[in-house]
């Protein structure tokens, strides 16, 4: 039986890496990784990418009715109370909402500004042009 994982976000750095040596632990794992560009650089049978805007509102089409696992991987620090909502409460909530919905065995966060320091460096950037 394959295991389903609902990725928000799951297309950035630290989600990247999360399928990849999840896919080295058990290849028959399907992903479903929601972003708003629905563009992943990984591609296969088992990832099906799906553009949505991730926000309290959001109707997430194309998931599969058996969902397994739900893993929010957006978010990061911030000091404006607006963003703080919009990139941390916001997809939270989406994800309790699919948890609830389809029964998920667990559900998770992963976030923060993890990976090369290129990276960092430009997510800091991005916050800080929001706040």
């Amino acid at each position: 039986m394959m295991t389903n994982f609902v990725l928000l976000g799951g297309n950035g750095y630290i989600g990247r890496n999360f399928i990849h040596y999840a896919q080295q632990e058990d290849p028959t794992v399907h992903f479903y990784v929601v972003s708003w560009s629905g563009k992943n650089q990984l591609a296969g049978d088992n990832i099906t990418n799906i553009a949505a805007e991730i926000n309290a509102s959001a109707h997430v089409s194309g998931l599969s009715d058996k969902m397994d696992y739900v893993v929010d991987f957006i978010g990061g620090p911030t000091k404006d109370p607006a963003i703080s909502k919009a990139i941390n409460d916001e997809p939270a909530a989406l994800m309790q909402r699919l948890a609830e919905n389809h029964h998920v065995k667990a559900m998770g966060f992963i976030g923060g500004i993890l990976g090369p320091k290129e990276f960092v460096q430009t997510k800091q950037q991005i916050i800080r042009s929001l706040e």
